[in-house]
Formats: C-alpha cells, structure tokens, sequence
C-alpha cells in the first residue's frame, strides 16, 4: 500500500502505529528533483481524471 509520510508528524505517526502494532514494513524513498514529482503528480492526476472519465463507458459494456 501506498501511503504518504511527507511532513515529520506524518512520519512520526506512521512509525508509531508500525512499531506498536509490530506491523512488518518497508521504506522506500525515492531522490528525485521536485520538477520530477510534479511532473509525476500531473501524470497521476491525469490518469486518474482518465479513468473517470472512462467509467460510464465501462459500466455500459458490463
């Protein structure tokens, strides 16, 4: 799952559900340049708009 932890306090949060919960987790992070993640976020929400978009053509092919 994907889960965002951008500010300390979102970090801080999730580390202590993880640990008090003894929940098995990984960190992935990512260098990247922020004209990189906006671009991904474009991208993201473009798709995400897409497939909005796309719904009532799928319900109908149901």
């Amino acid at each position: 799952m994907d889960f965002p932890a951008n500010t300390k306090n979102q970090r801080a949060w999730f580390k202590d559900i993880f640990l008090t919960e003894n929940i098995p987790h990984r960190l992935i992070y990512l260098e990247v340049d922020d004209k990189t993640c906006i671009e991904q976020i474009a991208n993201g929400e473009k798709a995400i708009q897409s497939d909005r978009n796309s719904i009532p053509k799928k319900f109908s092919v149901m």
